[in-house]
């Protein structure tokens, strides 16, 4: 059995990544986190340990304005989508 540390290490975004897999598919939510680690716009952080960069705090503050964010409750219960 493989072991994945980082998941280990980070279960509050590992369990966020699972949820989007959940309501979105497993393909395409890693698709969208391989693109987003390699453009530097996806990037994860909990407990001292992090996947990716951060981004730009300018950048960043704009991208926030013009969001929604999401709970974890929503996105498993499929609330992100409507």
């Amino acid at each position: 059995m493989t072991t994945k540390p980082m998941r280990e290490a980070m279960p509050q975004c590992a369990a966020w990544v699972d949820a989007l897999r959940d309501v979105f598919g497993p393909e395409y939510i890693t698709e969208q986190i391989r693109i987003g680690l390699e453009e530097g716009t996806c990037w994860f952080a909990e407990g001292g340990h992090y996947i990716g960069r951060p981004g730009q705090p300018e950048r960043d503050a704009q991208r926030a304005a013009d969001e929604h964010h999401f709970t974890l409750d929503q996105i498993a219960t499929g609330g992100a989508n409507g």
